[in-house]
């Protein structure tokens, strides 16, 4: 979300060192590589690539730790009360988690048969889970 507000999507981006030093999932850039801002966010969103979120948060915020407190404070913004972020790529930590009454926003991710969706929604009227599980289903089962 941050990415698509706050980013150039048709930026290059010089993949540093840094940026490589992430684990399990990667897209598997190196240093040097120029990659596009737009195609980083796909890697992160659809692959869940954490080398893409990691160049992410630096390309967008100046470091991962500013990038995360941006998160946090756009979490704040829009409702997602029960939500604290400690890093871009979604690693298990005590401090970083979402729970269902985390407000208006819904997060929602499903994999079926190599198939992979991502839906969020802002705001939506009626109850949200019944509306992702129709969308799974429609994008799934197809």
């Amino acid at each position: 979300m941050l990415a698509i507000e706050r980013g150039n999507l048709g930026e290059s981006v010089t993949i540093t060192r840094e940026m490589t030093k992430v684990e399990p999932t990667i897209a598997g850039y190196r240093r040097g590589d120029v990659i596009r801002l737009e195609d980083m966010l796909k890697a992160a969103m659809i692959k869940s690539d954490n080398d893409a979120a990691k160049a992410i948060a630096i390309t967008v915020g100046g470091s991962e730790k500013k990038f995360v407190e941006m998160m946090n404070a756009k979490a704040k913004a829009i409702g997602m009360t029960h939500t604290h972020f400690t890093n871009p790529c979604g690693y298990d930590d005590k401090q970083h988690f979402s729970t269902p009454r985390a407000g208006q926003c819904l997060i929602a991710r499903a994999k079926k048969d190599g198939k992979d969706c991502v839906i969020v929604m802002m705001n939506a009227k009626g109850d949200r889970w019944k509306i992702a599980k129709n969308i799974f289903e429609q994008v799934l089962n197809s």
